[in-house]
């Protein structure tokens, strides 16, 4: 059994770790310092078989501003070639909830990462895809279980 950590929270956002999995929970639009704490926190959670990461946006998220996605964007062309994958959360539901997973694929498709990155509706999806990447690496992986426990510790 992985062991799950909190290793970061504030009003908008919680980080916690099980194993090279990071679980960003974002319950608000993100901030410029938070994302810096969140990719901040990347080095150290990813491993020799790399970092995985699973975004869960809440239906209360906003989109990124342009200092928020400068962060990311940064953050993803230092740690490229050491990410797993992303697997992102859009926990909203009904049309809305499909027409934001529809228009974040697409904008996937578009930005063509280097690294996969896929939309989910749900946690346990987005876990299990990014368990068969780790998987795929050669490293120990978390269960769906380990990672669900996780995620409902920060939302605790």
């Amino acid at each position: 059994m992985s062991r799950f950590e909190t290793l970061a929270e504030d009003d908008g956002y919680k980080l916690g770790r099980v194993d090279n999995l990071a679980i960003v929970l974002w319950k608000t639009t993100p901030k410029a310092e938070w994302a810096q704490i969140v990719c901040g926190s990347f080095p150290t959670i990813a491993n020799e078989h790399g970092l995985a990461i699973l975004t869960v946006l809440r239906p209360e998220t906003g989109p990124p501003d342009g200092a928020v996605r400068r962060v990311f964007d940064e953050t993803m062309k230092v740690m490229n070639d050491r990410i797993v994958g992303n697997a992102i959360v859009i926990e909203a539901g009904g049309v809305l909830g499909s027409l934001l997973r529809a228009v974040s694929r697409t904008l996937t498709i578009v930005g063509r990462s280097a690294f996969p990155i896929e939309t989910f509706s749900t946690a346990a999806d987005g876990s299990e895809w990014l368990i068969e990447l780790l998987a795929a690496r050669g490293g120990p992986v978390p269960s769906v279980d380990d990672i669900l426990d996780g995620l409902a510790d920060l939302s605790g």
